[in-house]
């Protein structure tokens, strides 16, 4: 720095004629000395806020590149008068002298031009700064409450998945407003209601190959908002007891009693047995629950007790021999161990036929020990009555009949496609919207 300050007085100051030896040209002064002393007071300013950060200040390209880094990513900064051109010694290729640098050691060590000189008049102030244009941001989790400046994408996603923070506990939102003084509590663009919420809750679904090859757990968690829905769909199963040992273990009764001891032994020999890949997935996902984290239990079953001739039984029953006496047992069992649970039955809807093309609807034909499929849901009914624990009527209330099953019963039995799926969603969550803890 000092150079060429010397060298620029050394030329405005040249020996001038002999009539006057010491007497300098003012217009160079002005025009030649002056700038070079401005110039390096402003390198020298740099230079000092460049050691206070760690900033590498060069007079020119040659002059940095005789500096070695001390990190990776150290700054640098050539200023915009040394107008030469360099190869980058980093990446290749011809760059400007001056600039902004950054050390590197890949793919080769050197400064690397990064940009051109900043200039800091540009740059918007740290204190209250106003932004023009659409400045972006990162977008923070919902669940995120720190000083970090929200972006828009952040805040709709939170008025979206409004919760109430009690956990496990079913609660109503009769109003819920906006900034800007709207009600939310109705529903949102995507379908979703906000006025009801089960928060931080897991949705658990029993059933037979109704629940099991159909998504309405998973569009009931997203109405509802549930944190997520696990579907416990055993195909082909029972509320009672089966006939074969090794299907009688997925049974809802035997789930019950494998939930409340937490023992699935015999569930795991079993699925083995049946070489069942369907049951054994299903039942892993069963046994990975958390049960302390599930707020809702629905349980779906009664078709199969029907067409499979299980006798209803009586209220007093305790065995799962019976249609009642098994959802004796599974009440008992779960709710014995874990209190907490909302549990909810949803009984067998109508159904077209017995076997596939005999067209023996639930209206006009009882099954083989003269019981019709609405006994058994009545039976349910009142026996859920009596533990006082919710029950979904779905055979009188799913609207699926001898006008309507071809709309929606894809094979006179299941609602595996649409619009049956959608049906029963709605029909689900519905029910579940007019009941609480």
């Amino acid at each position: 720095m000092a150079n060429e300050i010397q060298n620029a007085f050394n030329t405005v100051y040249e020996d001038g004629p002999s009539s006057a030896p010491t007497e300098p040209s003012k217009p160079r002064v002005r025009g030649e000395l002056a700038p070079v002393i401005q110039e390096q007071v402003d390198l020298a300013k740099s230079m000092a806020q460049g050691a206070a950060e760690g900033y590498v200040v060069g007079s020119t390209w040659l002059a940095l590149a005789a500096i070695t880094g001390t990190r990776v990513g150290q700054p640098a900064r050539v200023p915009t008068s040394d107008a030469g051109t360099h190869t980058d010694p980093v990446v290749g290729g011809t760059v400007p002298n001056s600039g902004e640098f950054a050390w590197a050691t890949s793919p080769n060590t050197g400064w690397r031009r990064i940009s051109d000189v900043i200039d800091p008049t540009l740059l918007a102030p740290k204190n209250s700064p106003t932004f023009t244009g659409s400045p972006k941001g990162p977008t923070f989790p919902t669940t995120d409450r720190s000083t970090l400046l929200a972006t828009t994408e952040h805040v709709k996603a939170n008025i979206e998945t409004i919760t109430v923070d009690v956990p496990l506990v079913a609660q109503r939102v009769h109003t819920v407003r906006g900034a800007d003084g709207v009600d939310l509590s109705a529903t949102l663009d995507d379908g979703r209601v906000v006025g009801y919420r089960r928060s931080g809750g897991k949705l658990v679904c029993f059933g037979d190959s109704i629940t099991e090859f159909s998504n309405y757990p998973d569009r009931i968690a997203s109405r509802l908002g549930f944190k997520s829905a696990v579907n416990v769909g055993f195909a082909g199963e029972r509320m009672g007891q089966h006939p074969d040992a090794n299907h009688d273990k997925f049974s809802m009764y035997q789930l019950a009693e494998a939930i409340r001891t937490g023992n699935f032994s015999a569930q795991t020999a079993a699925a083995a047995a049946l070489a069942d890949p369907e049951h054994s997935a299903t039942l892993a996902r069963l046994v990975a629950i958390n049960w302390s984290e599930v707020a809702t239990v629905t349980i779906f079953y009664g078709t199969n007790d029907f067409d499979g001739d299980l006798p209803i039984g009586t209220s007093t029953d305790a065995t799962g021999a019976t249609f009642r006496g098994a959802i004796k047992l599974s009440i008992e069992r779960l709710l014995t161990t874990y209190p907490h649970l909302e549990l909810v039955f949803v009984t067998p809807m109508w159904r077209q036929r017995q076997a596939a093309g005999d067209n023996k609807d639930a209206t006009g034909f009882p099954n083989d020990i003269g019981e019709y499929l609405v006994e058994y849901v009545d039976a349910e009914l009142d026996q859920a009555a009596l533990y006082q624990i919710p029950a979904l009527d779905l055979y009188r209330n799913c609207g699926i009949n001898l006008q309507t099953h071809a709309i929606y019963l894809d094979d006179g039995l299941h609602a595996r496609t649409e619009p049956g799926n959608e049906l029963i969603a709605k029909r689900i969550s519905a029910f579940l919207e007019t009941i609480s803890h």
